[in-house]
């Protein structure tokens, strides 16, 4: 049933059918409205989930690089001069050496 166009020329009986058609609808919206309420309280609650970004990569962690050739191990033995102390030694990767006669 469409809104009547002019209330005025309705009958009581009518209006009492109107009126309480109308309760009838406002009952059901705010059962509508209150059970949306809930829900949204039951949302609120749930822990939050942040998005993964797409475009950022592994930003933080730095990550050794990996070599892409064999590594090769060799211990040269050079001539020491007499009374020589060993002051320690450190490690290192050479990837490319070139030993030419001059």
């Amino acid at each position: 049933m469409g809104p009547p166009t002019n209330l005025d020329d309705l009958s009581d009986a009518e209006l009492r059918a109107l009126a309480g058609a109308l309760l009838g609808q406002v009952t059901e919206l705010k059962q509508v409205v209150s059970a949306g309420r809930d829900e949204i309280t039951r949302l609120q609650a749930l822990p939050t989930i942040k998005p993964k970004a797409v475009h950022e990569g592994r930003k933080g962690r730095s990550k050794k690089p990996t070599p892409r050739v064999a590594v090769e191990d060799r211990i040269l033995a050079p001539d020491v001069p007499e009374g020589s102390r060993f002051k320690g030694y450190q490690d290192f990767v050479v990837q490319d050496l070139v030993i030419r006669r001059s």
